[in-house]
């Protein structure tokens, strides 16, 4: 490997982390390659969360700040940062301690590329479960032997683009981007990666799992689903900037599959009555028939619901479904 080392920043927002913030930086200490800084930004906590942080002394910089939401939080950080990469952490999960050292040896080796990701290991301790997002030899043959996906978007359809968690990228590619959407207050990370895909489509991977993403940690600072409209607005945005970068034919085929995977999630609670429109929306990025199982599917919502819960919850039981997913919210009748 190439003797160069990359000048590497870890940026953890934290809002009401106190339980678990001492755990995240115990797993970014314990890196075979540690990050030249560590730089938690608390997001307006009123727990413990700045006494656990200070209980590690100068080993870790703390940035106090009002709440503001996940964006400003990681923008605060970025801005702090003295390093020429960032490594993104939520503060409620793990870094696996070879995940630097894997992502720094991928970047130093594609100089060309500027941002890189890994896989990552879903965890639901409520239910006991624990497995890679994406199966390390299914990742690896989605490689085709480099250790870099040409396009961010057809590595997100098949699921090989890791989560924020395991992202390192350059500082000065998030300035350029226009850093996170303060005012966009969901998918703040997704919104980001679009907007960096659009330009720079070739992203590093590694295939072996880099992080623990805790599902349960629904108190999280970026852990709630987007709404329908909120999803609408997103992809509305992003064919506009697609259309002037010239990557509206990528992002077209990853709306023909976000589109479909986001009405099934959908349908699993009451903005079921709300997807018909929301595919209305996007038919002419759809294939004919995930269109017409759309339409079907919501002729009656209420029926649709109570079949796909029971079906979650058999494959649940039996122990079908190997990927640790979080559980769809009981919503009352």
């Amino acid at each position: 490997m190439n003797e160069k080392r990359l000048k590497i920043s870890a940026v953890l927002p934290a809002y009401n982390s106190a339980e678990r913030i001492g755990r995240t930086i115990q797993s970014v200490l314990s890196q075979n390659r540690p990050p030249d800084e560590i730089v938690v930004v608390n997001d307006g906590s009123t727990d413990r969360t700045s006494q656990v942080v200070r209980s590690f002394g100068k080993r870790v910089k703390l940035i106090e700040q009002q709440n503001q939401g996940a964006s400003a939080a990681r923008n605060a950080g970025i801005k702090a940062a003295e390093g020429d990469w960032i490594a993104f952490l939520d503060s409620d999960d793990e870094w696996l301690e070879r995940h630097l050292e894997s992502q720094e040896r991928i970047l130093l080796e594609n100089p060309f590329l500027v941002w890189s990701a890994a896989n990552h290991i879903n965890n639901l301790e409520s239910e006991n479960k624990s497995f890679p997002f994406t199966d390390p030899a299914a990742a690896k043959e989605i490689l085709n032997g480099k250790d870099y996906h040409q396009s961010y978007f057809r590595a997100f359809r098949k699921q090989a683009t890791g989560c924020t968690d395991t992202v390192v990228i350059k500082r000065d590619v998030l300035f350029e981007s226009g850093l996170f959407r303060e005012q966009q207050k969901i998918a703040n990370d997704l919104d980001m990666w679009f907007r960096i895909a659009h330009k720079y489509p070739s992203i590093g991977y590694s295939p072996e799992p880099a992080a623990i993403y805790h599902l349960d940690a629904e108190w999280s600072i970026s852990r709630r689903l987007c709404t329908i409209e909120e999803f609408s607005d997103l992809l509305r945005r992003h064919i506009k900037l697609a259309q002037e970068a010239g990557s509206l034919e990528a992002f077209s085929e990853h709306i023909g599959w976000q589109v479909p995977a986001w009405c099934r999630a959908s349908l699993f609670d009451k903005r079921a009555y709300q997807v018909r429109q929301f595919a209305k929306q996007f038919s002419d990025y759809l294939p004919a028939w995930k269109y017409f199982v759309i339409m079907t599917l919501t002729i009656n919502p209420g029926l649709t619901m109570k079949a796909l819960r029971a079906i979650s919850r058999v494959v649940r039981k039996t122990g079908l479904r190997k990927r640790a997913v979080r559980p769809p919210k009981r919503i009352d009748e």
